[in-house]
């Protein structure tokens, strides 16, 4: 028998059995962004600002790294961009970085993981401008590929990671916190094992483990929130969860059907945890969710790749609708490996229909 706990919520399924378009989506329309020589990988959003990776020479067609891959390809010459979306300026914020990175922006402040004399940590820099700072060990877990293929995790001009160290061989992991800016890290909590996953939002970190049990599998996501020290399951399932996302105070995550070891590809819906405290389904029975990515938490949407009809498509869920609709068209040429960005009432999605990978907009 299934089980899922949910923690002091209640839980109910919305979503629509059927698929429409939503009244908040039908004044949208979807159009080129940034269109350049190279590929434009990996948007994310804060306010007006919108950041990517630029890459612009892959010298072995590797660059694509899979989230599951091992480490990035070293020959993936590219810089990371900033345009303000108030005045339409493209900004070169990095020098040419030799490995594809996932760079975040948070407030007016970006970042991406790099390393500096063979130490990993954290590049940070404004929005505005190319003054490039390092905070060394921020960011980073220091265990097998964990940090390799995922954003850093950043919200309110804060860090946030799982660190994983040894004393008398013995691990410890620990829940930590860094100021984008100065640098200063805190110790938020000690664990009892490496998270899978982490997010932040709404003065919270939330991050899942999962288990293998003699009866099956398990999944729990847990919550801590910084102004109280509170900590709570937000989510106990015997189903794989995985695909952390959040913002402002909506948090998602998708959740599979194990068969023999493997997450079922038709069972995969979408779960989000409202303001309300209530846990709803969030993707409709005729969804086909992608297992790659996150999902991607916009103001009063959530975003995932969908591909029922048999590329990927753009697929969005408006909250307060509860509808779902295809942002991206039948043309669109979409990779599994590299997430939307999503705020300020808007899509960004890297799109390779005219043969670069340029970045397309929809604008609510």
């Amino acid at each position: 028998m299934q089980r899922i706990l949910v923690h002091s919520l209640c839980v109910a399924v919305l979503a629509s059995c059927g698929f429409e378009s939503s009244p908040g989506f039908e004044s949208g329309s979807a159009r080129p962004l940034v269109q350049r020589p190279g590929d434009q990988l990996h948007p994310a959003l804060s306010g007006d600002w919108l950041v990517w990776f630029d890459l612009e020479e892959d010298y072995n067609g590797a660059c694509f790294v899979p989230p599951s891959g091992q480490d990035r390809d070293s020959t993936c010459d590219g810089v990371v961009r900033t345009l303000d979306r108030q005045t339409g300026e493209i900004r070169t914020l990095s020098d040419v970085i030799g490995q594809e990175v996932r760079p975040v922006v948070t407030q007016d402040l970006v970042a991406w993981r790099c390393h500096r004399q063979g130490e990993p940590g954290l590049c940070v820099t404004k929005a505005d401008r190319r003054e490039v700072g390092y905070h060394q060990g921020v960011g980073w877990s220091r265990y097998n590929n964990y940090d390799a293929s995922s954003r850093p995790v950043v919200h309110a001009g804060m860090a946030y990671w799982a660190e994983y160290r040894t004393h008398e061989n013995q691990p410890i992991y620990r829940l930590m916190q860094a100021d984008l800016r100065t640098g200063r890290q805190k110790i938020l909590l000690y664990l009892d094992a490496l998270p899978d996953e982490l997010a932040a939002f709404d003065s919270r970190v939330v991050w899942k483990n999962s288990f293998g049990e003699a009866d099956g599998h398990r999944c729990i996501i847990r919550a801590l929130h910084l102004e109280t020290g509170r900590l709570n399951v937000v989510a106990d399932t015997d189903e794989f969860c995985f695909g952390l996302g959040a913002f402002g105070d909506v948090l998602a995550w998708k959740q599979g059907v194990i068969e023999y070891g493997y997450v079922d590809p038709d069972s995969i819906r979408v779960f989000h945890l409202d303001a309300d405290g209530m846990v709803y389904r969030a993707s409709s029975s005729k969804a086909r969710v992608s297992a790659d990515l996150p999902v991607v938490v916009g103001d009063g949407f959530l975003v995932w790749l969908d591909y029922r009809e048999g590329s990927y498509r753009v697929t969005a869920l408006d909250l307060l609708g509860r509808r779902e609709a295809f942002l991206s068209s039948p043309r669109a040429l979409i990779s599994a490996y590299i997430s939307p960005a999503a705020g300020n009432r808007s899509v960004i999605w890297t799109d390779y229909r005219n043969g670069d990978s340029d970045l397309f907009l929809f604008q609510f």
